[in-house]
């Protein structure tokens, strides 16, 4: 009784419009193990946080999957409070559960985010880069193939998640980026050209390394260039490939490289 009454003092702090700083200092009670405590936090949050405020709707969306209905109940309402779009409410509770709770979920709420989230939609963006991090190799190449169908070309968070899995010591998830990267990267990209080409004396991934250089290339050449075929087939680094010596002239491709 005492900790729902402070909840609701907190709440009667907050000025008209929201207040970050209440919303925060309500949230915290969402981890009491009381459930009347979660349901008078998330009732002080629909009343105080921001509608804009992406942390306290990630709070109140992790509340949907509570153990209790009477908190998921709860949930709901304030969701549909802050959130008028069902549509929009749909893709933050999706993107809520991809950062919290058991693997099957967050892989079923990844699958819903990349069906339902717009293109260029920040929290989803966001939330996926996340699963693109995570150790489970499952949910990372669920994640690093959802990319593409949320994150605009030239995203500058998605094309960094990316580069990271081609540090990973998994096969598979170097070959997943290297197979998603050109479908990320805007025009000549010089960190992603490095760090592709680096992956060129791996004898597993040289044919998907050498497509990806390719087709990274092409972004800014018309067909294959020939530096940059001489390049793939010395080992050496296409980030160092000057963009006026690419497409010189008719050279006989590499037999390796199929399209």
């Amino acid at each position: 009784a005492v900790a729902c009454e402070a909840v609701r003092t907190l709440a009667a702090l907050a000025p008209p419009g929201g207040d970050e700083a209440v919303a925060l200092a309500a949230a915290r009670h969402l981890a009491s193990r009381k459930p009347e405590v979660r349901v008078a936090a998330l009732q002080a949050l629909a009343g105080v946080a921001p509608a804009s405020s992406a942390a306290t709707l990630a709070r109140i969306g992790a509340a949907l999957d509570d153990r209790d209905s009477i908190v998921r109940q709860e949930a709901q309402t304030a969701f549909a409070r802050l959130v008028p779009s069902e549509a929009e409410r749909g893709v933050l509770a999706a993107c809520a559960r991809l950062l919290h709770g058991r693997a099957e979920v967050r892989l079923a709420a990844l699958r819903a985010v990349a069906r339902e989230a717009p293109l260029g939609h920040d929290t989803a963006i966001a939330a996926i880069c996340t699963c693109v991090h995570d150790k489970g190799k499952g949910l990372r190449l669920e994640a690093m193939a959802a990319l593409p169908d949320v994150a605009p070309c030239g995203d500058a968070r998605a094309v960094a998640a990316v580069l990271a899995c081609l540090r990973d010591a998994r096969e598979e998830v170097k070959v997943a980026a290297l197979r998603v990267l050109p479908r990320l990267v805007s025009g000549r990209h010089e960190a992603a050209l490095e760090a592709v080409s680096g992956l060129l004396q791996d004898k597993h991934l040289r044919h998907e390394t050498q497509l990806a250089l390719r087709m990274l290339s092409s972004m800014e050449a018309n067909g294959p260039p020939d530096a940059l075929d001489q390049a793939l087939l010395a080992g050496t680094s296409a980030a160092a490939v000057p963009p006026a010596q690419w497409g010189g002239g008719a050279t006989e491709k590499p037999t390796t490289l199929r399209g």
